[in-house]
């Protein structure tokens, strides 16, 4: 199921620098070098599950602390569409939440394989101690009867201090090779905009992935992990941190 796959987002290689930003000649192009590390951070993480990490978490979250307390949040369904509602409550994790999430989702049968998944934020945010998450506007995912796959994300999201946007399109062959378009875009506070550029192809028994970002510079993230399980990125091919998801 999908649902997995974006609640649990595949962790990307670096690929040849050699790539030239579609970008290029847009004068409110990102540079990374000028952004912090609490900018660069957000932006590998959330870009991670192309734009969706977030709306991923933020479904599990609910549907946990709703299963554990009816009332934080409160959910509400009509047909394949539920909707979680709260107005600052507090759920058993330990959560805050604050307004709707829309989740409608078709699973797949035995006869077909199509299957889609629609998730809609209106003011909606959650925060526990320092961390807050704030998310506005939608994700979308399906599959056909030939098991091929989009997933497209127009969603606005605020990660603590850092404000993001994404408008990503992916596509998914049968064999499991997905490819971003050419006009998925992200933008990162007042820094500009980036080109996100991602690939999963199967290889042998496992995924090979590939995440850059692409500014006036390059911003990209490794799959090896270090012993405290965290990953490498890099900018400009030289190495520029570890980020822990």
């Amino acid at each position: 199921m999908f649902r997995n796959a974006f609640l649990k987002p595949a962790l990307f290689v670096i690929a040849a620098s050699s790539f030239v930003a579609a970008c290029d000649g847009n004068q409110n192009q990102i540079t990374w070098t000028k952004a912090s590390v609490a900018q660069r951070e957000a932006a590998l993480t959330s870009a991670s599950a192309w734009g969706s990490f977030e709306a991923g978490d933020a479904w599990q979250k609910l549907e946990i602390d709703h299963n554990a307390d009816a009332s934080c949040p409160s959910l509400t369904q009509v047909g394949a569409k539920l909707t979680y509602a709260a107005d600052g409550c507090v759920g058993r994790s330990g959560h805050k939440y604050t307004g709707k999430a829309e989740i409608t989702q078709v699973d797949a049968t035995e006869r077909s394989a199509v299957a889609s998944m629609d998730l809609n934020f209106v003011g909606f945010s959650m925060e526990k101690g320092d961390h807050k998450i704030a998310l506005e506007g939608t994700f979308h995912w399906d599959r056909d009867n030939d098991k091929k796959e989009k997933a497209i994300s127009n969603i606005s999201i605020t990660r603590d201090a850092v404000a993001l946007r994404f408008d990503t399109e992916v596509d998914c062959d049968a064999t499991g090779h997905c490819v971003s378009t050419e006009d998925s875009r992200g933008t990162v506070d007042e820094l500009g905009e980036f080109k996100l550029e991602t690939q999963t192809y199967p290889k042998g028994e496992g995924l090979v992935n590939v995440l850059i970002l692409h500014g006036t510079d390059n911003l990209s993230l490794s799959s090896a992990k270090d012993q405290n399980g965290c990953y490498r990125y890099s900018l400009d091919g030289h190495f520029g941190g570890r980020l822990c998801l």
